[in-house]
């Protein structure tokens, strides 16, 4: 992958990460399609019900994308991690207006869980100032 206009060798869970990121900063959901499981569970700390399919996730984060993109919203998802996990800290409409920490689980390969989180706070994770896709 190239990062920071160098490219560097990832482990699978890196380059997941990495995937994930840049599915946010590009608001592609056939990228994010690509990288989960079919029994893929999404939640947020500000709904009450995770989605518990990747059939339902689509049918979720498709729209939202498309909504997003006509709004013109930027998105920033940078790598990060918390507890020396994989994760990725969300800002909306400009890099420094941080939203939330997103906790990511990866098995057999693929992301199967992502938890969007307000608690722990994204301050508590190690940033990487990476943005895949965008220039910072």
């Amino acid at each position: 992958f190239l990062v920071n206009n160098r490219f560097i060798s990832m482990s699978n869970t890196e380059s997941l990460l990495y995937q994930l990121a840049l599915a946010y900063n590009t608001l592609d959901s056939d990228l994010y399609a690509s990288i989960i499981s079919e029994d893929f569970k999404y939640s947020s700390q500000w709904v009450l019900e995770s989605l518990t399919s990747k059939e339902q996730f689509l049918e979720y984060i498709v729209p939202k994308f498309e909504n997003l993109n006509k709004a013109s919203t930027r998105v920033f998802a940078e790598l990060a991690t918390f507890n020396n996990e994989p994760a990725l800290i969300l800002a909306q409409g400009e890099s420094a207006n941080k939203v939330c920490l997103v906790l990511v689980g990866i098995r057999k390969e693929k992301i199967a869980t992502v938890d969007l989180c307000i608690a722990p706070h994204f301050s508590h994770a190690t940033r990487s100032n990476v943005f895949p896709g965008i220039e910072i």
